[in-house]
């Protein structure tokens, strides 16, 4: 058991009760722990009390928490708190980070063998998430590999997908370095040299590729189960993320789509400037190649047999140099293996040329016997080692100017050379896939619709401004010209059903509203297109709604003339209906009456009205030679009055009239009075 043990059940700065070992590592333990203050699981990271006083340790343990502190991603182990703990064993410093339950990685790569492609790409979505808000902060990691992915469950062992919804977390930022800040460490790159690109190894420089190269290689391994450059030691191992080219996950499984090796590809070119920028432009690259894939190939995995742990959290040994972080030394040229010591630690070319110390040939001739022959004997040896060390570094300087220029073949050459896409775009589809294919690369032809590019043209290829190997797929869409609709008929539908039958055809509908004398309020009355036709998906169509009926202002017309009347009517869309009729007040021609004389009305409506004939009039009937008798009956029957007149006074035995006034057939009012005389 280690010492750090004995902590279990410690109180860290009276807050922190650690609860259990979670890990070990070469700078720190890590603990589960309990937030006394807030209720809650933690993680807390103990600095090994040896290494206190070292302030270069101290340093990396606090950049840490600066670098994860900055980043605020569902993706990112959260980092809650920082300081110095005075424990039992001395000064530790510790960091205090989200408690993620799951496991590792590297632990699910051990007991699985391999992942399904779709639990690769899944972590590797979250992944790169966590790297593209890294990135834009101005942290690059510097260390990814599957020890750093922590894992909210354990992976299901089959590929059912059933199970509790996984997310990945990158944790130990402890290797962070801000972009535009100066490297602390002269000259030394620390990283895991499994995962390392070639440009750190040759010089050193850290950049986001570099973390980008990373991953590639760790997709590598989740999907195969093996690393794809692996050495007897670091050093060949370094060398060869220089020199070999990056194997394809398709020969070990003819059924991986192409779109995954070419992702993994231009994640692990060699030339940094070949790869995605940064994490945010391989994302959008990842998200494009991820929807390409069908759900039967994310399903699939690569049966590998799970391997035994060749290391506990309780155990001492050293794990795989392959999953250790190491520190070496670049120099500006290639750089050159040499028999590294420690094996972890890959040392310069520098320190392989520094001689033995040998012991002093100034030895007083007072010197015990034997002591100047044993003298003599280790200065020959000294000047032996350091010839057998000058030969072996002509012979290494020799092979790796061999390795050298059969690299620059393969680059630049051979197999591993990257060469632009041409540009196809505009182009007919027969031209541009020639053009491509003279390139040296396998088109994968695909159509689409665009308002732009005319049919049978190439609208654009993917990935596009992209320097890519030769043999690599390259996706070349073709145009289909601009697409055609079915105009639906919509006339008579009401507005809502009208306007989704229109925009669910893609068309735009520009709607007016107007009166109508036939159709019903909230109704189409028109429209532009004729239902049925075919026309472009973004093509206009208007579409007239009717308001209903026009309602219109009900004119006065009383006191007016006919022909005034009907011009009122008229001028607002009224029609007139006319009546006649006797009036004693109103003079004759003038209106006296109108149907409706108020109220709502609308245009086309009838509106009646009654003209004034004057009062009622009678012709005066012939009573002359009539009977006084006759006379006044007829007289009184045409509704008149009479007024009789004898001419030789009263004739009460009667008499015969002579004479009338007014005469017989003028006009007079109803109610008139006839005089008529009597002989």
């Amino acid at each position: 058991m280690h010492v750090s043990d004995s902590l279990i059940g410690k109180v860290v700065d009276g807050r922190y009760a650690i609860t259990a070992l979670i890990g070990r590592g070469g700078m720190a333990t890590v603990y589960r722990a309990r937030d006394k203050r807030l209720e809650r699981d933690i993680a807390i990271k103990l600095m090994h009390p040896h290494l206190a006083e070292k302030s270069d340790l101290n340093t990396r343990f606090n950049k840490e928490a600066r670098a994860a502190a900055q980043l605020s991603n569902p993706h990112v182990v959260a980092i809650h708190d920082q300081g110095v703990w005075a424990s039992p064993e001395g000064p530790r410093a510790y960091l205090v980070m989200e408690y993620v339950p799951g496991p590792d990685l590297r632990s699910e790569l051990q007991r699985l063998g391999s992942l399904s492609l779709g639990s690769c790409l899944d972590i590797t979505e979250h992944v790169l998430r966590a790297l593209a808000a890294a990135h834009e902060a101005g942290i690059i990691h510097r260390d990814v590999k599957p020890e750093n992915i922590l894992l909210t469950n354990p992976l299901p062992s089959d590929t059912s997908g059933e199970g509790a919804a996984i997310q990945a977390k990158v944790a130990d930022f402890g290797l962070a370095h801000v972009i535009d800040a100066e490297s602390a460490g002269t000259g030394t790159i620390l990283g895991t040299v499994a995962y390392i690109p070639p440009e750190s190894v040759s010089s050193g420089i850290f950049e986001p590729p570099a973390d980008l190269y990373a991953l590639g290689i760790m997709m590598y391994e989740a999907i195969t189960g093996q690393l794809p450059f692996k050495g007897e030691t670091p050093m060949q191992t370094a060398y060869m993320h220089i020199t070999k080219p990056m194997p394809k996950v398709a020969d070990k499984a003819e059924w991986i789509p192409p779109e995954v090796d070419s992702f993994i590809a231009d994640l692990t070119a060699k030339e940094p400037s070949d790869r995605p920028a940064n994490g945010k432009e391989a994302l959008e690259q990842f998200l494009a190649m991820r929807d390409s894939i069908d759900e039967a190939s994310l399903a699939r995995r690569i049966p590998v047999a799970p391997s035994i742990p060749q290391t506990s959290i309780n155990d001492a040994s050293e794990e795989p140099y392959q999953e250790k972080t190491v520190a070496y030394s670049h120099t500006s040229s290639l750089p050159v293996p040499t028999e590294p010591s420690p094996p972890e630690t890959i040392t310069s070319i520098a320190a392989a040329e520094e001689p033995s110390p040998a012991l002093a040939t100034d030895t007083p001739t007072e010197a015990l016997p034997g002591t100047v022959e044993k003298a003599k004997f280790a200065t020959a040896t000294t000047t032996s080692k350091k010839k057998t060390r000058k030969r072996l570094l002509i012979i290494l300087l020799v092979l790796a100017l061999l390795a050298a220029a059969v690299g620059g073949w393969y680059f630049f050459a051979g197999p591993g050379k990257r060469v632009s896409i041409p540009a196809v775009a505009g182009q007919s589809a027969e031209a541009g896939k020639k053009k491509l294919t003279d390139a040296g690369f396998v088109v994968d032809s695909k159509e689409a619709y665009s308002d732009d590019v005319e049919k049978g043209l190439v609208i654009s290829t993917t990935p596009s401004n992209k320097r890519l190997r030769i043999g690599s797929t390259v996706t070349m869409t073709v145009s289909l010209g601009i697409e055609q609709v079915e105009v639906p008929a919509v006339v008579s539908l009401p507005r809502e059903e009208a306007l989704t039958k229109v925009e669910g055809a893609r068309l735009h509908p520009k709607v007016t509203e107007s009166y109508s004398d036939d159709v019903e309020k909230d109704l189409v009355i028109s429209q532009s297109l004729e239902g049925g036709s075919i026309v472009n998906h973004d093509s206009d169509i208007e579409i007239v709604i009717s308001l209903g009926r026009e309602p219109v202002e009900l004119p006065t017309l009383t006191n007016m003339g006919r022909d005034e009347a009907v011009q009122a009517l008229e001028a607002v869309g009224l029609h007139a209906a006319i009546a006649e009729e006797f009036s004693d007040t109103v003079p004759a021609g003038k209106v006296m009456a109108q149907n409706p004389s108020e109220g709502t009305v609308y245009r086309g409506d009838t509106i009646s009205f009654t003209l004034s004939k004057g009062p009622p009039v009678v012709q005066v009937p012939k009573v002359t030679r009539l009977s006084v008798q006759e006379a006044r009956s007829k007289l009184e029957a045409a509704g008149l009055k009479v007024d009789e007149k004898p001419l030789f006074g009263d004739l009460e035995w009667g008499g015969t009239v002579y004479r009338q006034d007014p005469k017989a057939g003028q006009t007079v009012k109803i109610g008139s009075t006839v005089t008529i005389g009597i002989i």
